[in-house]
């Protein structure tokens, strides 16, 4: 999982898929594996996440752990 925050706002999440590309769930819309610029997300490090520009980093979890 990776996590990029909105400081003193707001937090975003991303898990990496079987196929090694990312997906987020934006606000209210489906889950999604494009960023802001809609383009395929395979790093969201380096996607566009919109207003979320601090990029805190990444963290291995278990493959069932439920975030949320």
């Amino acid at each position: 999982v990776a996590l990029a925050i909105r400081p003193s706002r707001d937090y975003h999440g991303y898990r990496q898929d079987r196929n090694g590309c990312w997906s987020h769930k934006p606000s209210q819309a489906s889950v999604s594996d494009l960023d802001n610029a809609g383009q395929r997300i395979g790093d969201p490090g380096l996607a566009d996440r919109g207003s979320y520009q601090t990029f805190c980093g990444y963290k291995s979890t278990d493959r069932n752990a439920r975030i949320g």
